[in-house]
């Protein structure tokens, strides 16, 4: 299950209803479920113009605008189907005021389509919102993923555009009915139900919130993006749409922007903000910190090896300042700042002769076991290839042994 979402709607032309009618239709039908009445004003104008606009094309429209929340659009464009085909008969003729069609043979189906079509716009006008409520909720609660049918979608959407219902109860159940439990289920029903809530309530932040991380979690971070993308309102204050766009940045490549993204999450996570939640503090605080030793250190070092030291610099310089005591971080900066320097030394240390790179690593070497107060044998020379191989094994062994202590001691001060 992965419908359409508004943002990829909108980027699309529509479709051609001479070449692909049931695709125009679909579209139609999807930008009404997501409330876009001003686009679907322009597919109006579009349609007008084609060679096959006709009385089911007016309908189509009609049936989009009314799950739009337009009742008004919808009854003249009733009208106009009409007159454009009065033989089909579609408005009701209770006083017998018209003359009947005259039958001519098998019914075409153009003319039982728009006969359908009619029939769902009478069966909307006289529903209340009540009892629309009521068929949705008994529908979707024997089994909740029988209210993602196209009829049951429909319902949903006349719900959620009515000023009289969608309300805060409403809302309360819709977050009962997919919840934690059904979202980990079933993820892909999930992540296509509250996209359709979240681009027909896009002011709801819970909904649109949901909707970015199911699609972030499920890797789709394009449609993670448009949710997230430019936030006002409840949704810019909240820490968690902050979070997300830290979530989606960082799986994106943007460590920069991830790292920024989580610092706004921990700044409105205070009384200024309505957010006096300090549990939330510590949880941006570790999700920050282990982007900044985990992923962020691995870009930064596959920057200097591609040779893009002045990027590496970079990112490095804002790693540091936010996490100034951890080694590691220290010495990846301390390779980008004479980079010259170190070419030289690596020149002069002559790497074809093997006793010139024992000496430059263990001079590495202890220079770090200084720092952190490390026991560290010395290395063998390489003229100890004289010594018997137990000697050298037992050498090793020992100098493998520190290594790893001091890998352990490294990981408890991290």
């Amino acid at each position: 299950m992965d419908w359409p979402t508004a943002a990829e709607l909108l980027q699309c032309p529509l479709a051609d209803p001479a070449k692909d009618p049931d695709a125009t239709a679909a579209e139609l039908r999807w930008l009404g479920r997501f409330a876009r009445v001003e686009v679907l004003r322009q597919r109006a104008t579009i349609l007008r113009a084609a060679p096959a606009w006709n009385a089911r094309w007016a309908l189509e429209l009609a049936v989009a605008l009314r799950l739009a929340g337009d009742p008004q659009a919808a009854d003249a464009l009733i009208l106009e189907a009409d007159r454009l085909e009065p033989t089909l008969a579609l408005l009701p003729d209770p006083w017998g005021l018209w003359p009947a069609p005259t039958a001519t043979g098998e019914e075409a189906p153009e003319a039982r389509l728009a006969r359908g079509l009619v029939q769902q716009l009478r069966g909307w006008r006289w529903l209340e919102a009540s009892a629309l409520e009521q068929s949705w909720i008994e529908r979707a609660r024997s089994t909740w993923q029988q209210g993602l049918d196209d009829e049951a979608l429909d319902q949903l959407a006349l719900l959620l555009h009515r000023s009289q219902a969608g309300g805060e109860a409403f809302q309360q159940l819709l977050i009962q009915l997919v919840g934690d439990a059904e979202m980990a289920a079933h993820p892909g029903a999930a992540a296509a139900f509250w996209g359709l809530v979240a681009d027909a309530r896009p002011e709801w932040d819970y909904a649109v919130l949901k909707a970015a991380d199911l699609a972030l979690q499920r890797g789709q971070l394009q449609r993670c993006a448009a949710w997230l993308h430019q936030p006002t309102g409840a949704l810019a204050a909240n820490p968690w749409c902050h979070d997300l766009s830290a979530r989606l940045a960082l799986a994106d490549g943007r460590i920069g922007d991830a790292l920024r993204h989580w610092g706004e999450a921990i700044a409105r996570c205070s009384q200024d903000h309505g957010w006096d939640q300090p549990e939330l503090i510590e949880i941006f605080r570790q999700r920050r910190r282990e982007a900044r030793r985990g992923t962020a250190v691995l870009h930064a070092r596959s920057l200097l090896d591609r040779g893009h030291t002045a990027q590496a610099r970079e990112l490095l310089l804002q790693l540091v300042e936010q996490d100034p005591q951890w080694q590691p971080l220290r010495a990846l900066l301390a390779q980008t700042e004479r980079p010259s320097a170190a070419a030289e030394s690596a020149g002069s240390a002559n790497p074809t002769e093997p006793e010139a790179r024992l000496s430059h690593f263990q001079a590495f070497l202890e220079r770090i076991a200084a720092q952190r107060k490390l026991p560290l044998p010395a290395l063998a020379s390489a003229s100890a290839s004289a010594s018997s191989v137990d000697t050298l094994q037992q050498g090793l062994d020992a100098f493998a042994a520190a290594l790893a202590d001091g890998e352990g001691r490294l990981a408890l001060h991290s």
